[in-house]
């Protein structure tokens, strides 16, 4: 993803590939096998989130969004978590987003639907300022090792220098590999964490460390194990080394995992705790782990206070919920929308938004022409001079909504819950009422042609 660099509305690379696809559909030459994965929370580059419309344009956002004709949803949000154990998986979200931190969250999901695509149950309302609770149910976080290990999956060790932690980090992995049998390469992983240049220079100072204590290493892209000095491109993607233990820094580590991983280096994080850059880093790197996870640092920071009360906290964090300040999460088609609408874009013709949780929100001038909105929870949504011709709002509860000016000449209505909406001057022209609960006083002001 690429903030400032756009083609005709549209990411480069991504609509490349696009283009470089066969139509499967001579009726819809737009529709093409593509797959479009990725990991909204994983950016060490960027705070933006990316929308479909802004990957693909506004003319084919919808595309990877909403549901294909016969039900089938065009975009499966990945709830579970297969590769890290339950504990790690929300130490690692709890600590990226700051959910315990004495300022306030520093990203998140602003709707409960958007938290659950994630994986969590919340309780309570979302408004800033209230309590609410958060949970990860264990079903969706399917690794074992949490039921078959009594111990701790995350040990977490404040050192007295920096010598100190590579002392303690060489005792543990010597230990790995001479007691609890694993092995260097592909088992046991050190990340260090921090900007570039003290991240480098304490990953030498460790290389060099496990060298001369007989501990063979692997630097990532380097030709060989126990080589600190990239000299050629040869290997740059070489990640692991037989025989090895592999030393990386986080931008290295995106991508890969192992059942022992070592995070060192946390004080370069603490230093700057609300630089959501660095928290992310502490997020991809702690994710790496299929296993266990070792976390040290030097010096004494508020920050190591809130991961020690994120690791007793357990699975179910009561929090004050605040509004993100630096990143909002999108993980669902009707966040996508508002995202959008948040940044002046009015058009979402023929939009997927069935069962939307879209209550409360202002939505005005919006054109929703055709889009499926059953289901949807519109209460007290602001629609005035929406355009939603021809849209099926079949069973959508629009209680309380303001509707003022708004055209719904064609719209499917049955069922739909119309108690104390507001139509003035709306245009119900060819709506279909059937079943739709709406006073008679209601309609005194809309246009029926």
């Amino acid at each position: 993803m690429v903030d400032d660099w756009h083609y005709q509305g549209k990411q480069p690379f991504y609509w490349l590939a696009y283009q470089s696809l066969r139509s499967v559909n001579a009726m819809y030459p737009e529709q093409k096998r593509l797959i479009w994965t990725y990991d909204e929370a994983q950016s060490l580059a960027s705070l933006k989130m990316p929308t479909a419309r802004e990957f693909f344009g506004e003319e084919l956002g919808h595309l990877v969004t909403g549901k294909y004709p016969n039900g089938i949803n065009k975009t499966e949000v990945m709830s579970r978590c297969y590769r890290t154990p339950h504990p790690i998986i929300i130490a690692a979200h709890a600590l990226g987003m700051g959910w315990l931190r004495p300022g306030g969250m520093l990203t998140g999901m602003k709707y409960k639907e958007e938290w659950e695509n994630l994986g969590y149950k919340v309780e309570g309302n979302l408004i800033p300022g209230k309590k609410i609770i958060i949970k990860r149910p264990k079903d969706n976080s399917l690794n074992s090792l949490p039921s078959l290990w009594k111990d701790p999956l995350i040990q977490f060790n404040i050192c007295g220098s920096r010598n100190q932690e590579i002392n303690l980090l060489f005792r543990n992995i010597k230990h790995d590999l001479r007691y609890d049998g694993l092995r260097p390469s592909q088992e046991i992983l050190v990340i260090v964490l921090g900007n570039f240049f003290e991240a480098t220079h304490l990953q030498k100072n460790i290389a060099n460390f496990f060298i001369r204590q007989g501990i063979d290493i692997f630097i990532p892209g380097t030709k060989d194990c126990n080589i600190l000095v990239n000299d050629s491109q040869e290997n740059s993607n070489q990640f692991w080394c037989a025989g090895g233990v592999t030393i990386s820094r986080i931008y290295q580590a995106k991508g890969q995992e192992a059942d022992q991983v070592y995070l060192v280096g946390l004080d370069q994080i603490a230093e700057d705790e609300s630089n959501l850059f660095l928290r992310n880093q502490l997020f991809i790197a702690l994710t790496r782990s299929r296993g266990w996870v070792n976390l040290s640092g030097i010096g004494n920071y508020p920050f190591y206070q809130e991961i020690k009360n994120v690791l007793e906290t357990g699975d179910s964090f009561s929090i004050t919920f605040s509004d993100p300040l630096q990143r909002e999460i999108i993980g669902t088609d009707s966040g996508e929308l508002l995202q959008s609408y948040s940044l002046g874009r009015r058009n979402f013709e023929q939009a997927s938004l069935e069962n939307a949780q879209l209550e409360g929100v202002n939505l005005n001038d919006i054109n929703l022409i055709g889009a499926n909105l059953s289901s949807a929870n519109l209460q007290y949504t602001n629609l005035n001079n929406a355009k939603l011709i021809a849209a099926n709002l079949k069973d959508a509860d629009l209680t309380g909504a303001s509707l003022i000016k708004t055209k719904l000449m064609g719209a499917n209505l049955q069922n739909a819950n119309l108690t104390n909406a507001d139509l003035r001057g709306a245009n119900l022209s060819n709506a279909d009422l059937t079943g739709t609960i709406v006073d008679k006083s209601q309609l005194e002001n809309v246009i029926f042609e």
